[in-house]
């Protein structure tokens, strides 16, 4: 896939501002599906999980590896299209408003907004369809489960961050 996604890259390179929408979510992709941020993020969805579902060790540990493992196998193949699709949307609308490039802080802050979002929608969905898990997309359960992610994916944000200094 990363071959893939080097091509359609190579490809767009004709183009500065195609290069520019496309670039953050392959970028993000390679830290979001690498154990270096997959083992940190599964400890802390598995505390959250045995937590917010008050499960034993065990059973709370079971539902995260497996909910995580769908949702990096899935997600994998997914991410790199529906981040270009996001990518295309949010350059045509915010930074073309505000004259910003996806580089910027705010396209960042937007990067990291949709890589929660997507992989936390992916597990919801794992953990209700595997697990019969029921907690609606308006519950507290769902909030704290959206913020166990959120802490997964900043892991990886940082992973990228210090990795480039």
């Amino acid at each position: 896939m990363i071959q893939i996604a080097k091509i359609i890259m190579i490809w767009l390179a004709a183009s500065p501002l195609m290069a520019n929408i496309i670039w953050p979510g392959v970028y993000l992709h390679s830290y979001l599906f690498s154990l270096y941020s997959i083992v940190p993020a599964l400890i802390i969805e598995w505390v959250a999980i045995k937590w917010i579902f008050d499960f034993t060790q065990q059973r709370a540990l079971v539902i995260a590896i497996i909910i995580n493992a769908v949702s990096a196998a899935i997600g994998y193949f997914i991410y790199l299209p529906l981040s270009f699709v996001y990518e295309l949307g949010l350059s045509f609308t915010i930074h073309t408003l505000l004259r910003d490039g996806t580089f910027s802080h705010l396209g960042w802050v937007a990067n990291y907004m949709f890589a929660t979002i997507f992989t936390t929608l992916l597990e919801y969905c794992a953990a209700r369809i595997i697990f019969k898990l029921k907690f609606p997309i308006k519950s507290k359960e769902f909030l704290w489960f959206l913020v166990a992610n959120g802490v997964g994916v900043a892991i990886s944000f940082v992973m990228m961050y210090y990795e480039s200094q």
